[in-house]
């Protein structure tokens, strides 16, 4: 038995004995060449699925916690709503995306999760672009105030507040996320702010330290809301054109037309609070667009829409209008 083993073994030719396998012909062992051959199909990737109006679910709910987390949304409920919708288009607004369809396409979820991934770096109560609401607008009057922002003071945390902040941080010396207002940075404009207005309130006229008075100041061409004393409310001013005159002087309110129109220069006056005859402060069109390159027609002009809305819901019949020099 032992040679007819021995025999048998030796007469196997062709046959390649390997680990676990016996018998397995020589031309079919895989070679390196075989295996060089060989190709390995790639993962197929998951077609991304738009997120739009109407849908549900999981993939809904974590792109609401993201955007509840950068402030364009206040709850994550799974829900995409037109609460959601809005925020999307705020966020493709802001980041310059050419389709602002409130959609969460695979474009979209690249911006939002990268301004998420930057939102887990920064502070708690900081203020970051496409942020909105009252916390925005101040910021906004507060470097408007300090001559650092000169757009429009809409409670909007849009590009140019963005480049005010970093403005300020560099002028200062605050180290912080560039045009992110960190706490840090808004301790630090809130100082600034505080200084300005010590020095507003130094020029304040006489006539307006007492009482509710709108307080004109033709030589900082700007317009002060004061009650007793106090600087509520600064805004940005600008007055007659040559040619046309805004005078100086102690007046009162004395009539307020929410949006009037002028028959005499064929123009809509947002916010008109009447003090002089026909002369008004109110909102103007033309100071917001060309800034202070213009004039009036001798009204007090603001450029501020909503510091104009606040003002005119401010101001009563009867209340004083200083316009002076400082």
């Amino acid at each position: 038995m032992r040679k007819l083993a021995r025999v048998a073994l030796a007469g196997v030719v062709g046959f390649a004995v390997t680990c676990g396998l016996v018998g397995t012909p020589a031309s079919a062992v895989p070679t390196t060449a075989d295996a060089a051959s060989v190709k390995i199909a790639a993962p197929v990737k998951p077609a991304f699925t738009t997120l739009r109006l109407g849908m549900r679910g999981e993939a809904v709910r974590q792109a609401q916690v993201k955007l509840v987390r950068i402030g364009y949304l206040a709850t994550a409920d799974g829900y995409f709503g037109t609460s959601t919708r809005d925020a999307v288009v705020r966020l493709q607004t802001v980041y310059g995306h050419t389709v602002r369809n409130g959609e969460i396409n695979a474009a979209t979820m690249t911006t939002l999760i990268m301004v998420y991934d930057r939102a887990l770096r920064v502070p708690a109560g900081t203020l970051t672009p496409g942020t909105t609401g009252e916390a925005v607008r101040l910021l906004q009057q507060a470097l408007a105030t300090i001559g650092y922002f000169t757009g429009s003071v809409n409670g909007t945390y849009n590009g140019a507040t963005k480049e005010a902040v970093a403005r300020f941080q560099r002028n200062y010396g605050v180290r912080a996320m560039r045009g992110y207002a960190t706490p840090a940075t808004r301790t630090s404009i809130d100082t600034a702010y505080k200084k300005v207005l010590a020095t507003q309130q130094t020029n304040l006229h006489a006539n307006c330290r007492y009482g509710r008075a709108i307080c004109i100041d033709k030589t900082a061409r700007k317009v002060y809301w004061v009650v007793n004393g106090r600087i509520l409310k600064t805004l940005d001013a600008r007055f007659a054109k040559p040619g046309y005159s805004t005078p100086t002087g102690n007046y009162q309110v004395y009539t307020k037309i929410y949006k009037d129109w002028s028959r005499a220069y064929s123009a809509w006056m947002p916010f008109s609070i009447y003090y002089d005859g026909g002369r008004a402060v109110h909102y103007s069109y033309g100071f917001a667009a060309d800034g202070y390159n213009g004039g009036s027609h001798g009204c007090v002009n603001l450029r501020d829409w909503a510091g104009a809305e606040w003002l005119y819901n401010q101001a009563r019949v009867g209340d004083k209008v200083i316009v002076y020099y400082s």
